[in-house]
């Protein structure tokens, strides 16, 4: 709550002539400034829109922060000469209402129950280029929305680092380019809440340097482009910055937990684009790409651990270099290419692997031609099998068939349950069904009924029940890339209808 005693006035005349919201405050036309209050602590900023604005600053800032307020849109100004940071709590609603602050230490920004959209600009722009707490005061909702047709790059602007933190939630929709656009990285810490972009022009979150969620909620879906797409930060001539010179500027995306949802559906549009490595050690993540590839990396791929699911028409899981799977739950599905392609060598030590890729040339596991799989240990299940160059550790089997749309239950050499799945349905599906487990001799059975934890987008469970054997027969490359052909079971082990 503000500390200031005047009401908020009311909204602005088509002339914006203003009348003064506070005696305490200074006004000169249209122009309004701040309140500078005794009654708040040190380094302390108040922002509340009741459609307009009022600004209330600690006194110890009085000749540090600086406010303009014309009707809801707000601009903060922190001289070079602050030396600790300052907090900015914003609250209220406007339907004109936004904020741009600039500064040179790093500051904390407050979302307390905040719903503004804007007519003109973002609505909130950030050019203070240090780290920027973004906290979401628990509790609340926050709902931000830019203007349409502008120039600005996002509904959402930080020229710093953002640090999300916090169990309120945030929704953002950009209406003329990204939701949120940061020119260096973005975290996601263990406390954040949730975060919902729900429409976007571009990307969902275009972010510099690196992308890492630690935590919480991320829903991303009604957008343009791709979902999250991570760049390299460059210089003022487009050229990238060296790791000598930015020790940040890695590109990756880093999932270290949190639930993590991105659904997009243009022809250009991937799930989650990074320059850099992805690397994925916790979490649950699950990719639609109706049009594109799921999850894509332009160097290489890393899984240790979490729930991935990718469903996509494209490559569901993508590294232009390396891709390496020592751990987690991955279910990569492609309607129209390979589940899983390394355009490197690719090793799978452990984890649970369910991999779809579709018929034809394509195969649930792919690799670079001159490229090696290396499989050392983990469970696989590849529907359109393994690619030719392949090094097994153990055998490697293949089902006699399977059936689109059903359930199987996948047990290792003692007869313990791995993980029950659901077969897709796509129209085109390669064959054979490979199936792997380092314990040795593993055993498969169609017709389960899926119970316990469910994951990969409902499309596996921890436990089940029911079911019939499959019989199971030594895996050969032979088969791969849809030997058998479509149809009821037939030899190659194809898939039945």
């Amino acid at each position: 709550m503000l500390l200031a005693t005047a009401a908020v006035a009311a909204g602005c005349s088509s002339d914006d002539d203003v009348t003064p919201i506070s005696s305490s405050q200074s006004w000169n036309g249209t122009v309004r400034y701040a309140t500078y209050s005794s009654q708040l602590g040190d380094n302390q900023v108040q922002v509340a829109w009741n459609d307009s604005a009022q600004v209330v600053i600690s006194d110890n800032l009085n000749g540090l922060v600086s406010a303009q307020i014309r009707c809801g849109a707000v601009t903060l100004l922190a001289e070079e000469s602050v030396a600790e940071e300052v907090t900015y709590t914003l609250s209220g609603t406007s339907s004109r209402g936004s904020l741009y602050m600039d500064g040179s230490y790093k500051a904390t920004f407050v979302l307390n129950g905040l719903t503004l959209s804007s007519t003109d600009s973002a609505t909130i722009n950030i050019r203070n280029g240090k780290r920027i707490a973004m906290k979401l005061a628990d509790g609340t909702a926050n709902t931000l929305a830019d203007a349409s047709g502008g120039s600005h790059k996002a509904c959402m602007m930080v020229k710093g680092h953002t640090e999300f933190s916090g169990s309120g939630s945030l929704t953002l929709a950009g209406k003329t380019g990204h939701a949120f656009w940061g020119k260096e990285y973005v975290q996601l810490k263990a406390s954040t809440g949730s975060i919902k972009v729900t429409q976007a022009v571009g990307d969902g979150f275009n972010v510099n340097q690196f992308f890492q969620m630690n935590g919480g909620t991320l829903d991303i879906s009604g957008v343009g482009d791709d979902g999250i797409q991570v760049s390299y930060k460059t210089d003022d001539n487009d050229n990238t910055i060296p790791l000598t010179e930015d020790e940040d500027n890695t590109g990756e995306v880093i999932i270290k937990g949190g639930t993590l949802s991105v659904a997009v559906t243009n022809s250009s549009a991937k799930g989650i684009k990074a320059e850099g490595n992805i690397t994925i050690s916790d979490g649950t993540i699950s990719v639609s790409a109706s049009r594109n590839e799921g999850i894509e990396t332009k160097s290489a791929m890393e899984v240790t651990g979490g729930y991935v699911y990718s469903n996509s028409s494209d490559d569901a899981i993508n590294s232009a270099s390396t891709m390496s799977i020592s751990g987690g739950y991955i279910f990569a599905n492609s309607s129209g290419n390979d589940g899983m392609d390394a355009n490197g060598n690719m090793t799978i030590s452990g984890g649970t692997v369910v991999a779809v890729g579709a018929n034809g040339a394509e195969v649930g596991i792919d690799v670079i031609e001159n490229g090696t799989l290396t499989i050392s240990g983990g469970n696989i299940i590849a529907i359109g099998g393994l690619e030719n160059t392949n090094n097994v550790s153990g055998t490697c089997y293949q089902a006699s068939s399977y059936t689109k749309g059903a359930w199987y239950g996948f047990y290792d050499n003692s007869g313990s349950l791995v993980t029950a799945f659901k077969v897709p349905s796509n129209s085109s599906m390669g064959t054979p069904m490979a199936v792997y487990t380092s314990t040795g001799t593993p055993s498969l059975k169609s017709g389960v009924s899926g119970s316990g934890t469910s994951y990969w987008n409902g499309n596996g469970y921890s436990s089940c029940s029911g079911g019939s054997t499959v019989s199971l027969s030594t895996y050969t490359s032979s088969g791969m890339g849809g030997g058998g052909g479509p149809g009821g079971g037939g030899p190659g082990g194809g898939p039945g209808h």
